[in-house]
Protein backbone atom coordinates (compact mmCIF):
# COMPACT_ATOMS: atom_id res chain seq x y z
CA UNK A 1 0.00 0.00 0.00
CA UNK A 2 1.34 3.50 -0.61
CA UNK A 3 1.51 6.67 1.45
CA UNK A 4 1.11 9.64 0.29
CA UNK A 5 4.26 11.82 0.16
CA UNK A 6 3.51 13.64 2.83
CA UNK A 7 2.61 10.70 5.19
CA UNK A 8 5.72 9.11 4.20
CA UNK A 9 7.83 12.48 5.36
CA UNK A 10 6.19 12.88 8.40
CA UNK A 11 6.33 8.94 9.60
CA UNK A 12 10.64 9.28 7.97
CA UNK A 13 11.38 12.17 10.72
CA UNK A 14 9.14 10.93 13.71
CA UNK A 15 11.35 7.81 12.79
CA UNK A 16 14.49 9.80 13.24
CA UNK A 17 13.52 11.91 16.38
CA UNK A 18 12.01 8.17 18.44
CA UNK A 19 8.55 9.84 18.63
CA UNK A 20 5.40 8.25 17.84
CA UNK A 21 3.75 10.97 16.96
CA UNK A 22 3.96 12.30 13.25
CA UNK A 23 5.12 15.57 13.04
CA UNK A 24 5.09 18.06 10.27
CA UNK A 25 9.00 19.10 9.79
CA UNK A 26 9.46 19.34 5.88
CA UNK A 27 6.85 20.18 3.06
CA UNK A 28 6.01 18.25 0.63
CA UNK A 29 7.28 21.40 -1.80
CA UNK A 30 10.83 21.35 0.15
CA UNK A 31 11.59 17.70 -0.53
CA UNK A 32 10.00 18.60 -4.18
CA UNK A 33 12.61 20.65 -5.14
CA UNK A 34 15.56 19.27 -3.18
CA UNK A 35 14.63 15.94 -4.81
CA UNK A 36 15.02 18.08 -8.49
CA UNK A 37 18.32 19.54 -7.47
CA UNK A 38 20.03 16.00 -6.40
CA UNK A 39 22.39 14.47 -9.16
CA UNK A 40 21.46 11.23 -10.57
CA UNK A 41 24.73 10.31 -10.11
CA UNK A 42 24.77 10.30 -6.65
CA UNK A 43 21.70 8.22 -6.37
CA UNK A 44 24.22 5.25 -6.67
CA UNK A 45 27.32 6.80 -5.23
CA UNK A 46 24.79 7.54 -1.76
CA UNK A 47 23.82 4.32 -1.75
CA UNK A 48 27.21 2.46 -2.02
CA UNK A 49 28.51 4.69 0.53
CA UNK A 50 25.39 3.45 3.02
CA UNK A 51 26.14 -0.10 2.45
CA UNK A 52 29.46 0.32 3.03
CA UNK A 53 28.77 1.44 6.28
CA UNK A 54 26.08 -0.75 8.00
CA UNK A 55 27.74 -3.57 6.52
CA UNK A 56 31.14 -2.40 8.07
CA UNK A 57 28.70 -2.00 10.99
CA UNK A 58 27.50 -5.68 11.03
CA UNK A 59 23.74 -4.72 9.91
CA UNK A 60 23.53 -6.36 6.72
CA UNK A 61 22.09 -9.74 7.42
CA UNK A 62 23.82 -12.61 5.23
CA UNK A 63 22.48 -16.22 4.27
CA UNK A 64 25.14 -18.36 3.55
CA UNK A 65 27.63 -15.29 3.15
CA UNK A 66 25.28 -13.86 0.77
CA UNK A 67 23.53 -10.42 1.09
CA UNK A 68 20.25 -10.49 -0.31
CA UNK A 69 18.34 -8.49 -2.58
CA UNK A 70 15.22 -7.52 -3.35
CA UNK A 71 13.94 -5.56 -5.87
CA UNK A 72 10.43 -4.13 -7.34
CA UNK A 73 9.15 -3.24 -10.32
CA UNK A 74 9.17 0.31 -10.10
CA UNK A 75 11.18 3.10 -12.44
CA UNK A 76 12.91 6.14 -11.54
CA UNK A 77 13.35 9.11 -14.17
CA UNK A 78 15.42 12.01 -13.88
CA UNK A 79 14.74 14.70 -15.69
CA UNK A 80 17.21 16.92 -17.86
CA UNK A 81 17.85 19.95 -16.53
CA UNK A 82 19.59 22.82 -18.73
CA UNK A 83 23.09 23.63 -17.50
CA UNK A 84 24.70 26.99 -17.39
CA UNK A 85 25.79 26.52 -20.44
CA UNK A 86 22.50 25.28 -21.98
CA UNK A 87 23.72 21.92 -22.66
CA UNK A 88 22.05 18.97 -20.93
Amino acid sequence: MRMSVRAELDQFFAHLRQQAQLVHHVSEQAFAQARAKLSGAAIPALNGWFIQQIDAAGLIPKWHGLRLVAADASNLRFGLRATRTGAY
